[in-house]
C-alpha cells in the first residue's frame, strides 16, 4: 500500500517537473500547463482521499439511545449540545484567572487584555468554566464560585 503511494507520488512530481520544463522550452502552453498541474492534484488528492477513509478510526457507540451514557445532552432551548467538559474536573489555573477577573466586572475583551489572550480564548475559558460550575450566566458562575470558596 505504501508502496504505491510512494509511485503514484513520484509520478505526479515527475510528470510536474516534465510539465514544468516543457512549459518553460514553449513545448507545452501555459493552459495545458494549468490543465496539467490540476489532473496531477486532482488524481493524488483523491488517492489519498480514498486511503485516508479507509484508515479512518471509528468511534463505536455502545447504545445510541441512552443519555445517560451520551456525551450529548439538550439544553433548555430545546437544541442537542455536545457536553466536552466534565462538570466534575477542577478549574484550571487560567480558568480561576478567568474567575477571578470575572468576579472584578470585567468584560472578556478586558480580561484578555490583562491576561494577554484572546477574546475568543476568554469564551473558550469561559464555556468551561459554565460547563465545570453548572451554570448559564456570568453572574451565576460567580455567585457559585463564591459558594464553593473559590472566590472571596
Amino acid at each position: 500500500m505504501l508502496l504505491r503511494y510512494g509511485f503514484l507520488l513520484g509520478l505526479t512530481l515527475s510528470l510536474l517537473a516534465w510539465a514544468e520544463s516543457a512549459l518553460q522550452l514553449g513545448w507545452l502552453p501555459a493552459p495545458w500547463y494549468a490543465a496539467v498541474l490540476g489532473a496531477s492534484f486532482l488524481l493524488l488528492g483523491w488517492q489519498l482521499g480514498a486511503w485516508a477513509q479507509q484508515h479512518r478510526t471509528r468511534h463505536p457507540v455502545s447504545d445510541p439511545l441512552s443519555l445517560q451514557e451520551s456525551p450529548i445532552t439538550q439544553n433548555p432551548g430545546g437544541l442537542l449540545i455536545e457536553k466536552l467538559v466534565d462538570p466534575a474536573a477542577p478549574l484550571s489555573d487560567r480558568e480561576r484567572e478567568v474567575l477571578h477577573y470575572l468576579a472584578e466586572g470585567l468584560s472578556n475583551r478586558q480580561i484578555g487584555d490583562h491576561l494577554f489572550i484572546s477574546e475568543n480564548t476568554v469564551k473558550t475559558h469561559l464555556q468551561n468554566l459554565y460547563a465545570k460550575l453548572e451554570v448559564q450566566r456570568r453572574t451565576q458562575a460567580v455567585a457559585r464560585a463564591r459558594d464553593l470558596g473559590l472566590i472571596p
